[in-house]
């Protein structure tokens, strides 16, 4: 069957092949973008924490009043928390691992073309690696005279002048060398830290497992008293004790006024939550992926259906110089195929475009050529298949409508 022919036809409807293809074009484009990002939400599903979250609790304490000292009352907390039978050690905590934030830029030179990472920063006391039962790799761990105790909310990066890493974060800024004893800015004007030790890595939380660096930390000697703040503690505990511990522990920190309770969990609870925030997030893709698709067949066949009827005589003609049922439906497939292919051409150039964006403003590497392959033929089949019904009714026209017709 000539192809000519078909081109003529639809330059003749163009607006009903417009309509098509740009229909394919843009289901292509944010179903490919919706499947990079629920393939980069599901990467990292299934890495180690590196962590004992059974038997360490997770709490998260706000005061609501300036008038406090809130270092005594950390002071008091500790002492009380460490006092708890079942208790193996505590600490207090900025970020919480499986729950941390966005992280900060941090680089390893002060030059101004010096390329930053990012990493979640950790503020905790000398207790922070033992209390979550972590070795130090390389180097030493903290000293008690070392610790920074900081009123100043904003988490200055100049507030500590060690810090430690951990292993995946150090054989990024420092390949094939030893991080220890090397200068890290936490802040591109302020002061350097220097790496005093090198530990393993533990999952910080979904924004940066997102990214691919699920282990990239940095843990500095420092606790937050800034007044009206929020002070988080982590606590070790004995093995098969968290669940039991939850109460005393809650009653321990409601001893002191001023001050409310977010929350008091386990971190196998917090770890939950993040799983639950990224399968949702996956799901949420998958879905929007789906229901596109649909949308995409149902509009495809409506189109076709009505491009049938309008050239209900068209097809009695042919029918009447000789054209057999089948030649008919080859027509509407062949015919399909080509604004199906042409509508892919400028999807897969959209979302190109919008994937280079995407991971200029994120730092993430979310282009994956199979998962435009398989949208591709996934999107050919479902097009064909809604084609195939309107095509089916196309051929049973009769040569005899013609002469109704006339």
């Amino acid at each position: 069957m000539e192809i000519r022919p078909i081109l003529l036809g639809l330059r003749r409807r163009r607006v009903f092949a417009l309509l098509i293809c740009l229909q394919v074009a843009l289901t292509f484009t944010v179903v490919n973008n919706a499947l990079f990002a629920a393939a980069a939400t599901l990467k990292e599903w299934n890495l180690p924490s590196g962590l004992n979250q059974t038997d360490t609790i997770n709490i998260q304490a706000h005061y609501y009043t300036d008038r406090e000292n809130v270092r005594a009352i950390i002071d008091a907390d500790l002492k009380r928390l460490a006092a708890l039978p079942g208790v193996n050690g505590v600490t207090p905590a900025t970020e919480i691992p499986f729950d941390a934030g966005p992280g900060t830029l941090l680089y390893a030179s002060s030059a101004e073309d010096a390329e930053p990472t990012r990493a979640n920063v950790f503020d905790g006391n000398e207790n922070f690696l033992p209390t979550l039962s972590i070795e130090v790799l390389d180097g030493r761990g903290f000293h008690a005279h070392e610790v920074v105790f900081d009123s100043d909310s904003s988490g200055d990066g100049h507030a500590a002048p060690v810090v430690m890493v951990s292993r995946q974060l150090a054989e990024e800024l420092f390949p094939g060398a030893s991080a220890v004893g090397q200068s890290v800015w936490l802040d591109r004007d302020g002061a350097p830290s220097t790496i005093i030790g090198v530990y393993p890595g533990f999952m910080t939380g979904e924004s940066l497992n997102w990214r691919g660096k699920s282990y990239h930390s940095v843990l500095r000697p420092r606790v937050s008293t800034a007044p009206k703040g929020t002070t988080n503690y982590l606590v070790a505990v004995e093995p098969g004790q968290a669940q039991r511990l939850l109460d005393p522990v809650r009653e321990t920190i409601y001893k002191q006024r001023g001050r409310y309770l977010d929350r008091v969990e386990s971190l196998t609870r917090t770890q939950k939550r993040m799983y639950d925030g990224r399968g949702s997030a996956a799901a949420l893709n998958l879905a929007v992926s789906a229901i596109l698709i649909l949308i995409t067949a149902f509009g495809t066949g409506g189109l076709v259906s009505f491009m049938v009827e309008q050239r209900r005589r068209q097809i009695g003609v042919r029918r009447a110089l000789g054209a057999t049922r089948g030649q008919v439906l080859r027509y509407f497939l062949l015919e399909n195929a080509i604004l199906t292919l042409t509508g892919l051409v400028v999807g897969a150039g959209l979302t190109l475009w919008s994937t280079h964006e995407l991971t200029k403003t994120s730092g993430i590497q979310l282009l994956s050529v199979f998962y435009m392959l398989v949208t591709a033929g996934g999107l050919w089949l479902v097009s064909a298949a809604a084609v195939w019904i309107p095509g089916r009714r196309a051929m049973e026209v009769a040569p005899a409508s013609v002469t109704r017709g006339a």
